[in-house]
């Protein structure tokens, strides 16, 4: 009997030790093959700049490199629904920008949403700033404003592309100032700053990453910044709100993401990967340096902007006139000066198989992997014999 006793508590510590073993094993989760991380912008672009840098750190976090797939054909759109379609199982992360919110806002036909993801961890803010070249004679906003009314036609504003936050602000500031101008898409912004410097535009709204160098060389005059509070990095630029037009919230970000459904224990790994790779003093001086501010928050901040966000742009205030019919009134503007749009609203057919053929691809790949690891594993047992 006393024998039986004693070996309750061993059998209890057993039990302990395994499910505490088991809780551990699941906390600890790594991926057992190199990490897909998509990128919907292009090669080269600095979000691409900041993924590349943030792939090297998770790679020595996670013990398996991170690969950087580029995927920005149709406005990013291929490179979204690739990831929504991911399998959840940590293999494949997304770092995407703002226009996952913001595009489908300007375009119809963009059917995916930001709440088909998992959010990780915003990386970054960044904002989008009003400039103009030196010889424009304006040097604060409602200077600028004058000049614009004045001569609209002189006046078209440029932005880094359809869907982005330069191109949200850009059709917020033409309704809510009244201008008669019109809004010219731009690929990059250094495109922008090279025809600004030759005075075939004359103004223009950039993210604050690309047009900081510009700004500090004196190549062009910053007006106004977007955001409730002035960017640290360059501080000295007055808000739109400080001059008088409140609301200008639509500004640059980039944001980590999983497809929905991710294991908490898996999402959880690398949400404390990626905000270690954030905090690293080398990482965070790189994004200072570039224009951003590093934010490395958590997943549940990043579903509180997302949904902030949502909400502000999707006009659920309904009282405020101006973001109630934000959509209809993008979507007049959007497209007035971009012959890409006109064939991306051809394409998204096409797009749509694309994604489906993608999908179909991604399925056959993962088959023939099982297969050659079968392979694999019967000629290690046959070596074995």
């Amino acid at each position: 009997m006393q024998g039986r006793l004693g070996r309750r508590p061993l059998l209890g510590a057993i039990a302990s030790t395994l499910v505490t073993h088991a809780a551990t094993a699941q906390a600890e989760w790594r991926p057992d093959r190199p990490v897909r991380m998509i990128v919907p912008s292009g090669p080269g672009s600095g979000a691409d700049v900041i993924a590349r840098a943030l792939a090297a750190k998770l790679a020595d976090l996670l013990g398996q490199s991170v690969v950087v797939d580029n995927q920005n054909q149709g406005v990013g759109a291929v490179g979204i629904m690739a990831a929504a379609w991911a399998r959840p199982d940590g293999q494949t992360l997304m770092c995407s920008i703002s226009s996952i919110l913001l595009a489908p806002l300007v375009d119809p036909n963009l059917t995916y949403d930001v709440r088909q993801f998992q959010p990780v961890s915003q990386l970054h803010q960044a904002a989008t700033v009003l400039i103009v070249p030196p010889q424009v004679p304006a040097r604060t906003l409602a200077e600028f404003l004058t000049l614009a009314r004045a001569t609209p036609e002189r006046f078209t504003i440029a932005d880094y592309g359809h869907g982005t936050a330069s191109h949200v602000n850009a059709a917020l500031l033409i309704k809510r100032a009244g201008l008669a101008t019109d809004i010219v898409h731009y690929s990059n912004t250094p495109g922008i700053i090279r025809d600004l410097v030759a005075d075939h535009i004359r103004c223009a709204i950039v993210d604050s990453a690309s047009g900081m160098q510009p700004i500090r060389d004196r190549m062009v005059h910053a007006l106004a910044v977007s955001g409730r509070q002035r960017l640290g990095v360059i501080g000295e630029i007055p808000t739109f709100g400080e001059q008088g037009f409140a609301g200008f919230e639509p500004a640059p970000w980039q944001s980590m993401f999983l497809p929905l459904n991710t294991p908490p224990a898996i999402a959880g790994v690398i949400e404390k990967a990626v905000r270690q790779a954030v905090a690293a003093p080398d990482f965070s001086a790189r994004l200072r340096g570039l224009g951003f501010e590093p934010v490395g928050g958590s997943a549940e901040e990043l579903a509180a902007m997302l949904a902030l966000g949502t909400r502000h742009l999707a006009g659920s205030d309904r009282r405020n006139r101006d973001t109630a019919g934000m959509n209809e009134d993008f979507i007049t503007v959007a497209g007035c000066r971009d012959a890409g749009a006109a064939r991306r609203q051809r394409s998204v057919p096409a797009l749509a198989a694309w994604c489906r053929r993608g999908r179909a691809l991604d399925a056959g790949l993962r088959a023939a992997g099982g297969a050659l690891r079968r392979h694999r594993a019967g000629a290690a047992r046959l070596r074995a014999q």
